[in-house]
């Protein structure tokens, strides 16, 4: 929603991406183009609306989730700051096929990595 602004809202969203996402994929597959496919998935800020009972230090991470095409699911979770900048470049790289496995996605982002 773009008029819900409380905690619920936020995590409403949340939940709506989710839905969205997966019928994005379903789609995809019944297309055959999921396994071929290189999706990338982020926000353009944090978790600005956090409920009071979430007694946790204030977030600032954006998601950032990368699926490589032609590669099995990987529990891969990245945990170094990066640029929001750095989607640009990841795109570019996936687009001309630099990145063929997660081990040389998480090279391409060490290189990146903001210190």
């Amino acid at each position: 929603t773009l008029t819900e602004f409380s905690a619920d809202g936020f995590f409403g969203n949340i939940a709506l991406a989710d839905r969205i996402l997966g019928d994005i994929r379903l789609a995809m597959e019944r297309a055959g183009t999921w396994e071929s496919t290189a999706v990338i998935v982020t926000a353009d800020h944090v978790a600005q609306f956090r409920p009071r009972w979430l007694r946790e230090p204030r977030d600032t991470r954006v998601p950032l989730i990368v699926k490589l095409p032609g590669q099995p699911t990987a529990n891969v979770t990245y945990g170094a700051p990066l640029q929001a900048q750095v989607v640009n470049g990841l795109s570019r790289a996936l687009l001309r096929g630099q990145l063929p496995n997660y081990d040389a996605l998480v090279r391409w982002l060490d290189a990146r990595r903001r210190n």
